[in-house]
């Protein structure tokens, strides 16, 4: 055995190099095409404490569908369930034994209308989050006043997030959310659906959530050399404190529809040229994908034209080439 490994000592050396090598240039390649671009966000790593997620936004409540905000500070809802509201909440369970008991309740699904047609409860009215106001309600349902008073309404969202903001902005005793949204359905298996609860895959493509994805850096060359058109998909307020000069912001889920055909009407006219999107969050990110695709499928822009840079939005100022404004100190 020694002779052996004596005669063959540079070859063995060899292969250990060379696989040494593969598997680093292998890390490499995983840590900056996918795990960089996401490590920051904390809904797929969660690495935030109690002091580093203190609130800094203006209204945090409104500022992510992942996060609530107690006492203070940012937390996940997914860790604590705290997202609960016993005000404007309806468990799961409660809203399986009304609709089995054909108890008077319209369900409204107010997720985007890509979402819907993926998959809903049974019998649930589409009527998008950023669109109800109660006159609207009234109408789509066809409810008169005194209807409208005696009939609960639950509003149905994704994780439940859309619903109890619109819930309490409403605040209406007849009006609530679903609890965790159409996924508080999978501890139900009762409430009938027409498709998934996770309409994620029906929509896109299984690699959707990386299909875009680019690094800072190469955006940045494309803006700076070939002219690239910028859509800031993050919240409106990290948007107005400081954006890239030019770009349009334009996030689908906080958006009316009125407002949202005023930013795509700008997007159409960019229709030759590259386009990339930065957006910040989970949620977001999903935004990104279905402003992509509707443009794709819709308008007929290709797929090639688009690149998203998800969650490095501080790497654009590190690189010290994009010029920024910032809209609030502008406005005042």
């Amino acid at each position: 055995m020694n002779e052996y490994f004596s005669k063959n000592k540079k070859l063995i050396l060899f292969i250990v190099l060379q696989n040494i090598v593969l598997f680093s240039l292998l890390g490499a390649f995983f840590f900056f095409k996918y795990y960089e671009p996401l490590k920051n966000d904390s809904y797929l790593f969660p690495e935030n404490t109690e002091e580093s997620a203190q609130l800094e936004m203006l209204d945090i409540r409104e500022f992510n569908e992942q996060y609530i905000d107690v006492d203070g500070y940012l937390r996940d809802k997914y860790g604590n369930r705290l997202v609960a509201d016993p005000v404007f909440g309806i468990e799961v369970d409660v809203l399986a034994g009304m609709i089995r008991e054909n108890k008077n309740l319209y369900i409204v699904d107010v997720r985007e209308i890509e979402e819907y047609n993926a998959g809903h409860i049974e019998g649930a009215v589409h009527y998008r989050v950023m669109d109800i106001d109660e006159e609207g309600l009234k109408e789509k349902l066809d409810l008169s006043e005194e209807e409208y008073g005696d009939t609960l309404i639950v509003l149905v969202c994704h994780d439940g997030g859309r619903g109890f903001l619109k819930a309490k902005e409403l605040n209406q005793e007849n009006i609530k959310y679903l609890i965790a949204g159409i996924e508080a359905t999978e501890e139900n298996k009762t409430i009938a659906l027409t498709g998934p609860v996770f309409a994620d895959y029906e929509i896109f493509d299984k690699s959707y959530q990386t299909k875009f994805q680019m690094r800072a850096s190469d955006a940045i060359k494309q803006i700076l050399e070939d002219g690239a058109f910028v859509i800031d998909g993050r919240h409106i307020t990290q948007y107005e404190r400081k954006r890239v000069v030019d770009s349009l912001h334009l996030k689908i889920g906080h958006m009316t529809s009125e407002e949202y055909e005023a930013a795509l009407e700008k997007v159409l006219v960019q229709k030759d040229k590259k386009i990339i999107i930065t957006p910040d969050r989970y949620s977001e990110l999903f935004y990104a994908n279905l402003l992509i695709l509707r443009l794709v499928r819709d308008y007929g822009f290709s797929e090639e034209q688009f690149g998203i840079v998800f969650n490095q939005c501080d790497k654009y100022e590190e690189d010290g080439r994009l010029q920024f404004e910032n809209l609030l100190s502008r406005n005042e």
